[in-house]
């Protein structure tokens, strides 16, 4: 019975002087206690993402790597003029997506004009970029099909209406026209029989 006893009162003395302990322990004991901080993380989300990281990871590291973007920002005279080398330039980045989120790459596209041309045009070539993204995911009701020529009336339509209606009729005219105009001769070159080496040309929307 007395040696239970001198146990209890054992614990109890051991208990308040860890408490005392802890009590009293400084900061600066804490920290010296835990040698191996976190290591920092990186942003989580592309809001979060600066256009240098951006640039870094899809130019130094990704699919980027060594390429300069294609085309121009089709800035004369310091205003934005329709040219289908801004497509192209969009175009450029646009072989990214994958690798970086849509958003990411975006805010990759209105940094480098604004380094080029200043805030009021890459406004601009935003608002531009915003209107390219959205023909670009646009989903079609109708499918063009290759083999087959009566798709091709209603596919080509609706394209045309759908381009002009996102980026305006001069802006559509610069980016596709020339893609049209290929497409137009390959069409007629088929009403007149097939031609040997004759290939359908590429198309984006």
């Amino acid at each position: 019975m007395q040696a239970r006893t001198w146990i209890a009162v054992g614990s109890a003395v051991l208990l308040i002087a860890a408490a005392g302990w802890l009590a009293t322990r400084s900061p600066a004991e804490d920290d010296a206690a835990e040698p191996y901080a976190a290591a920092p993380t990186l942003p989580s989300s592309p809001a979060e993402l600066t256009p240098d990281l951006v640039r870094a990871r899809l130019f130094e590291q990704g699919a980027l790597s060594g390429t300069e973007p294609a085309g121009d920002w089709c800035v004369h005279e310091a205003q934005l003029r329709p040219c289908l080398d801004l497509r192209r330039r969009f175009e450029s980045y646009i072989l990214a997506v994958g690798e970086g989120e849509p958003a990411e790459i975006r805010k990759l596209v209105v940094d480098e004009a604004r380094k080029a041309h200043g805030d009021k045009l890459a406004a601009q070539i935003a608002a531009l970029w915003d209107q390219y993204w959205v023909l670009r995911t646009h989903e079609w009701r109708h499918k063009l099909d290759p083999a087959d020529l009566r798709t091709w009336g209603a596919a080509f339509e609706e394209q045309r209406e759908v381009r002009e209606r996102l980026l305006g009729p001069e802006w559509a005219e610069a980016f596709y026209a020339e893609e049209d105009r290929r497409f137009n001769a390959y069409r007629e070159q088929l009403h007149h029989g097939p031609q040997s080496g004759a290939s359908m040309p590429t198309m984006k929307p």
